[in-house]
């Protein structure tokens, strides 16, 4: 009775580097659907915040620098008595703020559609949702987590579109949401670290 239900633990890498829950304090994640609704054209970008009671890099390091969380989940003991955790993957998230404290290195960092707040200049162009996707990828050195074949399933996947002048995308993310609106869904950060397209019907 008096055993714990579930037992986790929190492991993770910066730059590479391991950390454990022993090094941080304070960790909060707020996911792309945290809010009430979600909305079609959608692009939410997912915050990862803690505080290091340790300086794991170089003072000057920090800066986009990727950091890997997992929340590990105890699933028994083997034959040894050695635990089995299940290491489940948060997500992929890049250092945006590396502040130092009293209490530690407050580290802000977010996931890769933050990747796609760049200026865009955009010619007339016309293409299908899987080589706009593949633009933005290319242009914002991040990567499309979709095959082609799974673009042209989606709600208007297959067809040929093109923006209009009275869009005024300003950044690759305005591009992406319309994108979003186009499949009638949202887009969406993957655990590996890529980023997706949703339809509402799936």
């Amino acid at each position: 009775m008096l055993d714990q239900v579930q037992t986790h633990r929190l492991t993770g890498t910066i730059d590479g580097v391991s950390f454990s829950e022993a090094d941080v304090i304070g960790v909060s994640y707020q996911n792309q659907c945290s809010q009430k609704n979600v909305l079609v054209g959608s692009v939410y970008i997912g915050t990862l915040k803690f505080t290091l009671l340790r300086d794991l890099l170089n003072r000057g390091d920090y800066f986009q620098k990727e950091i890997v969380i997992y929340d590990g989940l105890l699933l028994g003991y083997d034959e040894n008595e050695e635990p089995i955790w299940e290491d489940i993957p948060i997500g992929k998230f890049y250092v945006s703020e590396a502040l130092w404290t009293a209490a530690g290195i407050d580290i802000t960092a977010y996931d890769v559609l933050s990747k796609l707040d760049k200026p865009l200049n955009i010619s007339e162009t016309s293409s299908t949702i899987y080589g706009f996707c593949q633009y933005i990828a290319g242009e914002t050195d991040t990567v499309f987590g979709m095959t082609q074949e799974e673009c042209e399933a989606l709600p208007n996947g297959g067809e040929l579109i093109a923006p209009y002048e009275e869009a005024n995308f300003e950044t690759f993310r305005d591009l992406l949401s319309a994108l979003a609106q186009m499949v009638g869904g949202f887009a969406y950060a993957a655990k590996d670290g890529t980023w997706k397209l949703k339809s509402f019907d799936d």
